[in-house]
């Protein structure tokens, strides 16, 4: 959860202050206990969510499906050299049929499913 947040608001960072991704070097990790991770690269979860859902985001980071999907991307973060996986919102028309495959074949990126909707009277129940 912890480095889910810094992953978001290092992306909210590079949003808002045109921070380039090229910054950002591939390194190795390594497994030594739950909070280290295998790879260190980018996974771009937002700004392609559904606008209902977007929690905390501001609306105006928010970025619909475009024509050319990975144009928009590449304007947005420079690059996806440092890039592996991306998460978005699958009710967002054209994403999963036709963005997704096109970013999974051009640049080798994997598509991660956005995590389901959680609601307050669940969480109660499953805690």
């Amino acid at each position: 959860m912890m480095l889910l947040l810094l992953f978001q608001l290092l992306l909210v960072q590079i949003w808002r202050h045109k921070i380039k991704l090229a910054k950002y070097k591939r390194r190795a990790g390594s497994v030594k206990d739950s909070r280290t991770i295998l790879d260190l690269d980018i996974h771009i979860e937002r700004p392609f969510i559904n606008e209902n859902k977007r929690g905390t985001h501001r609306t105006d980071f928010l970025r619909q499906s475009p024509h050319e999907i990975d144009d928009d991307l590449i304007y947005c973060y420079e690059t996806f050299d440092n890039v592996s996986i991306v998460t978005v919102a699958s009710e967002v028309p054209n994403m999963i049929e036709n963005d997704i495959a096109q970013l999974v074949d051009i640049y080798g990126l994997r598509e991660s499913p956005p995590p389901p909707p959680h609601r307050a009277t669940s969480s109660l129940q499953n805690f």
